[in-house]
């Protein structure tokens, strides 16, 4: 069973931009330098939880035979913190638009995951109905097995799902994309 977690949004108004370049997002001193200013940012962390249930029974020479009996995944996004800078007050333009752009962030995130559910559900399904019951030599041994099989098996999909949710916010940040949003409000 597969359980997405979609994550609760809150907005924080209180860093300047400097603070969102440098202390939270990753512009540095040469994206100062080059003129960039961070007026808004969105960070968030895919987290994820694997349980499984695992049958044994205990054989000779302290050895035990472990079968996995069922698997649940929970994935996602726990929490969205959307920064915006203090400068731009609410109910501006300013405001407005790049908050705009940081909920669009969101949603990317939240429809990439959307996306990719039925497939990590699927590999996860396949990967558990192939694992066939292991000898070792106690049950903690066979649950790192089964963990470390059913996480090699979503791997590749996990990495291709990041990319395109990569792919999908890098279109929006570039500089035409910036121009773009703030040619909305005349006064910047």
């Amino acid at each position: 069973m597969l359980v997405p977690l979609y994550g609760k949004v809150t907005y924080n108004n209180r860093h300047s931009a400097l603070q969102l370049g440098t202390k939270f997002g990753q512009h540095g001193k040469s994206a100062r330098q080059a003129g960039w200013v961070t007026r808004g940012l969105t960070k968030t962390n895919l987290s994820r939880q694997m349980n499984i249930r695992i049958k044994y029974s205990r054989h000779a020479n302290n050895r035990i035979c472990a079968a996995l009996v069922g698997v649940s995944l929970e994935i996602g996004y726990k929490q969205f913190h959307v920064y915006i800078a203090r400068k731009l007050k609410p109910g501006t333009c300013e405001y407005r638009t790049t908050l705009n752009h940081e909920n669009t962030h969101v949603r990317f995130y939240q429809t990439g995951l959307k996306n990719y559910v039925a497939r990590l559900e699927r590999k996860l399904r396949r990967t558990a109905d192939r694992l066939t019951p292991i000898v070792a030599t106690s049950p903690a041994r066979a649950q790192r097995h089964f963990l470390s099989q059913l996480d090699q098996a979503l791997a590749s999909t996990l990495a291709q799902m990041n990319r395109d949710m990569d792919r999908n916010n890098s279109k929006i940040d570039t500089i035409a994309n910036y121009k773009r949003e703030q040619a909305y409000c005349p006064s910047r």
